[in-house]
């Protein structure tokens, strides 16, 4: 089929001239078409066409160069989101775990600390009774480990050590010194 804007010799079943892009009149556009895909329309075309028969895109305009590039591009932006997803996700997690109220599992590592702070600042203490307990002091939860002497024989000792939800901070928070 000629074209009848530059006379191109054209295939069967094209939309456009394979030549010029020249839309080809209704009753030449039959459907006959192989080889070389359009990378704007993805239809089959043949291997000399230097225009798509569906779309009228240009062939000579698309350089290989730019499709690995849109490719790479592609890559490249669905790794920056799911890096940017992925930093999201952790961020609100960490916030989440920093905001959740006190739970018990944490409470005996709690002691712990509570103990090995003791043993260090008042070990005059560290074999005194126990309470461990969650309260919020302040509009802040806190782990609260109590440890008394209660000896009928001397005034009342004790200290009152409190650990942070996130088991980082541990401080004295009260302090009763006994007299004989």
């Amino acid at each position: 089929m000629k074209c009848s804007n530059c006379g191109s010799d054209n295939r069967p079943g094209v939309k456009f001239c394979e030549g010029c892009g020249n839309e080809m009149p209704p009753q030449l556009q039959t459907t006959d078409a192989a080889g070389r895909f359009c990378p704007n329309c993805g239809q089959a075309n043949a291997t000399t066409a230097s225009f798509c028969m569906h779309c009228g895109f240009g062939f000579a305009s698309a350089k290989p160069e730019q499709t690995v590039w849109k490719t790479v591009a592609k890559a490249a932006g669905w790794l920056v989101a799911g890096y940017i997803l992925t930093f999201l996700a952790l961020n609100v997690w960490g916030i989440l775990q920093t905001l959740s109220p006190i739970t018990g599992t944490k409470t005996a590592d709690a002691e712990v600390l509570a103990v090995e702070f003791v043993r260090e600042h008042y070990p005059q203490l560290v074999n005194a009774e126990r309470t461990v307990y969650t309260a919020n002091i302040q509009g802040t939860d806190y782990y609260v480990v109590d440890f008394v002497v209660n000896d009928p024989a001397k005034s009342p000792m004790g200290v009152r050590i409190l650990v942070d939800r996130l088991l980082r901070a541990v401080f004295a928070y009260e302090h009763i010194e006994g007299g004989t």
